[in-house]
């Protein structure tokens, strides 16, 4: 390399941080080496073109969709009972003797009528809690401290704690 292209490369050295900073901060080169090799100085100003200002746009709306609405919770169904043999409005039929009607049941249960006086005993049939007119047979017989009357409702013929019957 000889001194004349030295100089021309130190010269070009100086002018390109200069050059890129004018660029970087959109002001020119006021150094004697800007003026003279990439055309700044005093009147480098008024040739220069201005852009407009970058404004930012404002950021698009994110469409928000609400959730849906939580499902409604169910309660679970209730066990089904066995029908009561006789019909829901509890009448028992007719015949002749002392009747009894059924009382201190939920409405929601039943009353079973039993093969034996025994609460072990099979379930024959179940009776409305709102049963009238059970026909006694004139059967009654103690376990323990429980009374059981044998009782007929329409086709049902068993055994009734005493404590569920009152005298009609």
């Amino acid at each position: 390399m000889n001194a004349g292209s030295r100089s021309w490369w130190k010269k070009c050295a100086l002018a390109l941080p200069c050059a890129a900073l004018a660029i970087a901060l959109g002001a020119g080169c006021e150094s004697r080496h800007a003026r003279r090799y990439h055309g700044g100085g005093k009147h480098a100003d008024n040739e220069r073109a201005t852009l407009p200002p970058i404004e930012p746009s404002p950021p698009e709306p994110i469409p928000v969709t609400p959730p849906p609405p939580p499902e409604p919770v169910r309660p679970p169904p209730r066990p089904r009972r066995p029908e009561p043999k006789d019909d829901r409005l509890g009448a028992c039929g007719s015949g002749s003797g002392p009747r009894f009607n059924v009382h201190g049941v939920d409405d929601d249960d039943t009353l079973n009528v039993r093969a034996q006086p025994d609460p072990q005993s099979d379930v024959l049939g179940q009776l409305s809690p709102h049963a009238t007119g059970l026909l006694s047979l004139g059967q009654r017989h103690h376990v323990g401290s429980a009374t059981w009357h044998k009782v007929k409702c329409a086709a049902v013929v068993g055994w009734v704690n005493e404590r569920f019957l009152s005298p009609r």
